[in-house]
């Protein structure tokens, strides 16, 4: 290659040499000089570079080009005319980027690039970027694309400003959107998707596939508006505006504000944001309804919650099997009746069934119902169980939630035990005393940086809900319990406030070492760590309601044991303060009395510390399942049932009840159908009656009545986790900045949120089909170029001053 390169440029250099020296011109040395510069320049650049230099001009041989001083006078000149113009043409070619500077190369290499005429000048257009120019507009630096109209070639600068424009991010966006628009043309009308956005300007399709896609991601996010979306989609046409032109120009360029086109914010308004998320929301429900379809049997969970600006809202969630057998849920929406009690209950129902187009269906298949123990909907005579029951006109499989169910146990312990009702005002003041003042956190959390310890978080009022969420709380004072003393006692000498001494000599007097309230916390840490544990079991995803009957003994026992001894490894057991007596207590100081109408307080604590013991144990022991036992019991008896008689007797009433009495014939069939295929079934010891009934489930035949009956027991849910979590989401979506929030928004948002799969597997095109069938829409045709320019968030995004 080395000598290749070499032989073409002596021979080049040779030409033009002898050229010079047959020419008139005054400085040929200089010339020489300078055309050697040039050669040796472009020989260097590349070998196929100066091969195809020489190869353009000309097709004579070295010796035909040099030898003319052996021909005729004629001969000579016409070889000498021939070399001059060689000379001319090799010294005249010029590569930049890759690219050779000849407009006659460019327009055979670049068919995008044709001759026009600039007045009397010559010039190259861009047609690609012509009949793309709002995507290349969109790429542009200043928003402008000037080989879109034509450039001069006459000059060698203005050669390389169209080779660099070929090369630039604008161009390239241009060649996409040629690409896509092909792509696009070439597709099929068959698909009812490409007929209708094929219909409509390829922009505009791309701006609704970016908002359906915000819509989407924003709703699973909870956190983010309407009103913020337009700046949010604005800024990253801002960012690919700045990648576009640092890519061409490089990171030293001049920053140039961004201008978009008139079409470009359009469509960014929160009013076609609110219509997407209305499709979006739709075509969520629809696949909803579409599953639903396809399942047997259908279960409800149902919670009734005021929120925070005092609106009392129905909070309804459900629980099917698909057809392979896998459990999935589903949120229904948030209804409201201005009618109180069970009956405003039912009217809520009723409306967001019928606004899901969802009555029949749920009339039809719904065999569950899950709820809280309000006398509303567990009344006998008048509550949501009934007249849901009465609604539907057969019966209904309903559990009281072991959530709930359980914390009515420290609510008896309240009336029962006035010492607990004193402690938990108590444990709550501490929280409430370190949440009202931030520099209070820090003095504590210095205190504890100085003995190596690490503070416990606090839990707000309102996050204290259950038994675990106590827990929580009572387990944050315990662990701060010796910062804390320290911080009271230091408040006591330092020349602070008198209100604030008073308040820390109060706590430090009701919180001392070895004080009721310190031993009362350690029991109740023990104890509400057994209520949690049930409460954990009681929420998994699939569980039977007979298993909740074992984690309810098994809790029981451990109650047992606290009866008479600390739980072992318990808070109680770890503050004993004698290894010899674990339930040692100190003596505890009784206030003098005077007269008999002074009440005495400070029981010992022994006698305090086996009151919510037995609460707690008599609690679960005897009302836990009051109204559940028949439905456990048939439950149990069909997961166990050795042959086909057995299991009829067992499961006939609830067939009767919940399919009718027409369905006691068909599931005797299916029943004795089932023993002949499959006999008894040999279960381990340790399989629990989930296990034994979906194997049930998976080996009776699909859509038989003894399959239905089996569902019926696994999506009856024992719990309103599910709900519990509507309520959580729907409290971060309607914060104090969002409370003007509609009702429809919210269930937009909620059934997007909680119906929806992750963001990464959404398909927007049946959003964009259907907003764009929409003949109904908020954006007119009607091209209105200031049709946002005095909105707010328009005036803030390109506002040149500061936002103060």
């Amino acid at each position: 290659m080395s000598d290749i390169r070499t032989f073409f440029k002596r021979l080049l250099l040779t030409s033009v040499t002898n050229s010079l020296a047959n020419s008139e011109l005054p400085s040929s040395s200089a010339t020489t000089a300078t055309a050697e510069n040039q050669i040796s320049g472009s020989a260097t650049s590349s070998a196929s570079a100066v091969a195809s230099s020489s190869s353009t001009s000309s097709e004579k041989r070295p010796s035909e080009i040099l030898d003319y001083n052996a021909s005729s006078p004629s001969t000579v000149s016409k070889k000498r005319k021939a070399e001059e113009d060689i000379s001319k043409s090799t010294s005249s070619v010029r590569f930049y980027k890759g690219c050779k500077c000849d407009v006659v190369w460019l327009k055979s290499t670049y068919p995008c690039l044709v001759p026009v005429k600039l007045g009397k000048k010559n010039a190259l257009k861009c047609t690609l970027c012509h009949d793309n120019i709002v995507e290349a507009k969109k790429a542009a630096r200043n928003g402008q694309v000037r080989m879109a109209d034509g450039v001069r070639c006459d000059e060698a600068k203005a050669i390389d400003r169209i080779i660099d424009h070929l090369n630039s991010e604008v161009h390239a966006a241009a060649e996409r959107a040629d690409k896509a628009k092909k792509l696009w043309e070439r597709q099929s009308d068959a698909h009812p998707w490409v007929k209708v956005m094929k219909a409509h300007n390829a922009d505009i399709v791309k701006t609704l596939i970016k908002l359906a896609v915000d819509v989407y991601n924003d709703s699973q996010v909870k956190t983010l508006s309407a009103w913020s979306w337009p700046s949010r989609s604005l800024a990253q046409m801002h960012a690919n505006n700045l990648i576009c032109q640092y890519s061409d120009h490089g990171f030293d360029c001049n920053f140039l504000p961004f201008t978009p086109s008139d079409g470009s914010v359009r469509y960014r308004s929160p009013n076609v944001y609110r219509e997407m998320l209305s499709v979006v929301a739709t075509l969520e429900m629809e696949k909803v309804k579409v599953e639903l379809c396809k399942a047997d049997c259908i279960s409800l969970q149902v919670d009734k919650s005021v929120d925070k600006h005092n609106l009392d809202s129905l909070y309804i969630t459900g629980r099917y099997f698909d057809e392979e057998y896998a459990l999935k849920v589903f949120f229904l929406g948030e209804a409201h009746s201005n009618v109180r009690g069970a009956e405003g209950m039912l009217l809520a129902l009723q409306e967001r069934f019928q606004f899901c187009n969802l009555q029949d269906l749920i009339k039809e298949k719904l065999v569950g119902l899950t709820t809280d123990g309000e006398a509303a909907n567990t009344g006998k005579l008048g509550g949501l169980w009934k007249k849901l029951t009465d609604f539907l006109g057969r019966g209904l499989m309903t559990f009281w939630c072991i959530a709930h169910r359980s914390d009515l146990a420290f609510e008896s312990l309240e009336i029962s035990v006035p010492e607990f009702r004193h402690w938990k005002a108590d444990i709550r003041s501490i929280a409430s005393y370190y949440h009202g003042s931030h520099y209070r956190e820090e003095y504590l959390a210095e205190i504890a940086k100085k003995d190596g310890e690490k503070i416990l978080k606090f839990p707000h009022f309102h996050e204290v809900r259950f038994a675990q969420h106590l827990l929580h709380l009572v387990l944050s004072v315990l662990g701060n319990l010796d910062s804390m003393r320290k911080h009271w006692a230091q408040l006591l000498l330092l020349e602070c406030d008198k209100k604030e001494k008073v308040q820390a000599r109060g706590f430090l007097k009701a919180w001392e070492r070895g004080s009721n309230n310190e031993q009362m916390s350690a029991v109740l840490a023990d104890i509400l760590g057994r209520f949690e544990s049930l409460q954990k079991e009681s929420q998994r995803s699939l569980i039977a309601i007979p298993d909740l009957m074992f984690h309810k003994t098994r809790t029981l026992a451990t109650l047992k044991i606290m009866e008479e001894h600390p739980f072992p490894g318990g808070k109680e057991e770890a503050m004993s303060t004698t290894d010899e007596d674990p339930c040692f207590v100190p003596t505890v100081s009784v206030r003098g009395t005077t007269h008999s109408l002074v009440t005495k307080s400070g029981r010992n604590i022994r006698a305090i510390r086996n009151e919510p013991v037995l609460s707690s144990f008599n609690f679960l022991d005897e009302r836990l399942n009051d109204e559940q036992d028949a439905n456990v019991k048939s439950m149990v008896d069909v997961a166990n049932a050795p042959n086909a008689n057995e299991m009829i007797n067992a499961g006939r009433t609830l067939v009767a009840e919940i399919f009718g009495k027409a369905s006691v014939e068909q599931f005797a069939e299916d029943v004795v159908g089932f023993f002949t295929s499959h006999g008894a079934r040999m279960f381990k010891p340790t399989d629990s009656m989930t296990a034994r009934l979906y194997e049930i489930l998976k080996k009776s035949r699909r859509s038989s009545v003894l399959n239905k009956l089996i569902q019926t027991f696994l999506i009856t849910s024992p719990h309103s986790m599910i709900t519990e979590r509507a309520v959580k989401h729907h409290t971060l979506l309607k914060s104090d900045i969002r409370a003007s929030l509609s009702q429809i928004t919210i269930n937009d948002r909620l059934c997007i949120a909680l119906n929806g799969c992750g963001t990464a597997h959404y398909g927007p095109r049946p959003a964009v089909t259907t907003f764009l069938e929409n003949k109904e829409r908020r954006v007119s045709n009607v091209k209105d170029t200031t049709l946002y320019s005095n909105r707010d968030f328009i005036k803030s995004f390109f506002s040149t001053d500061s936002n103060i």
